[in-house]
């Protein structure tokens, strides 16, 4: 006998991993080009640095500390990348949350109903079935302020 498959398919991985794929790429293309123009950078200043060290001896550490906050460009591409990929990733866990909240939400409301039927279908006067019915509606109205954003 066959049974049903009840495991995640490829495409349910492709689907959930899919913002994160992005995000990772998002970041390398932040370090790249970050990267390359520091580079550039660098070596544009570098150029003008020797010239100028030619000229005037005097002016070599000045023109040194041009080139380190044009080479703290590839640093500062490096650390938007890392919070590019932190937020990624508290944006899953906050979706994850989302996601169980919504489940106990509904969860509760399923039990709110199931006991308002077995008490509306045990009682057989108008005034049991009432204060059933008030215990549900109570019930529901509380997992519904469980969700979030409420």
């Amino acid at each position: 006998m066959a049974e049903n498959f009840t495991g995640t398919t490829p495409e349910d991985h492709r689907r959930k991993e899919l913002p994160s794929c992005y995000s990772m790429f998002g970041a390398g293309l932040t370090v790249g080009f970050s990267n390359l123009f520091c580079g550039i950078c660098v070596g544009i200043v570098g150029s003008g640095a020797a010239l100028a060290d030619a000229q005037n001896a005097n002016l070599f550490v000045k023109i040194l500390i041009v080139e380190i906050f044009g080479s703290a460009i590839g640093l500062f591409g490096v650390i938007v990348a890392i919070l590019q990929q932190q937020q990624q990733q508290q944006q899953q866990q906050q979706a994850a949350a989302v996601v169980a909240a919504a489940a106990a939400a509904a969860t509760a409301v399923v039990a709110a109903v199931a006991v308002a039927a077995a008490a509306a279908s045990s009682s057989s006067s108008q005034q049991q079935q009432q204060p059933a019915a008030a215990a549900a509606a109570a019930a529901a109205a509380a997992a519904v302020a469980v969700l979030p954003g409420r």
